[in-house]
């Protein structure tokens, strides 16, 4: 036999222990507060895409109504609102500057945008603060008639 006595564990440290007991709460507090925080973060995102992700609801246009509805920076916009159904059935290449000031009338006192004669604003797009607006741009020719219009963001 030897005269060696076996080896005994050396006990740790109160201190170590407590430290290791620290880290192990911080580490699942950071776990847990980092999953609760990307489905928080998640759920905000999808709430606040819900709520500027809505489309323009479209109405018929009318003459009357969208010359006494000045367009507002909202996609609820009255203007917004007509601009497919005015584009689509009312517009065409070749109407009179004259005939456009009797279904529209005159158009807003806004800089002029090159490469257009006339701008109508039309509102904001459905796409949340910050987001451009849509305009009614329209080019005549030099007989007084549209040449050609879109609705552009430009």
């Amino acid at each position: 036999m030897s005269d060696t006595p076996p080896a005994t564990p050396r006990p740790r440290a109160e201190s170590t222990r407590g430290l290791n007991r620290v880290f192990k709460v911080i580490l699942l507090v950071v776990v847990i507060g980092g999953v609760g925080s990307v489905f928080w973060f998640g759920n905000l995102m999808n709430a606040v895409a819900g709520v500027y992700s809505r489309k323009v609801e479209p109405m018929a246009f009318d003459s009357g109504v969208w010359k006494a509805n000045i367009a507002i920076e909202t996609h609820e916009s009255v203007r917004l609102r007509m601009a497919d159904d005015l584009v689509e059935n009312h517009l065409s290449a070749g109407l009179h500057e004259s005939r456009l000031y009797q279904l529209i009338g005159f158009p807003d006192p806004y800089a002029p945008t090159p490469g257009y004669d006339m701008v109508y604003f039309l509102g904001s797009t459905p796409n949340g603060p910050g987001s451009d607006g849509l305009w009614l741009a329209i080019k005549f020719n030099n007989r007084g008639e549209i040449e050609f219009f879109k609705v552009t963001d430009e």
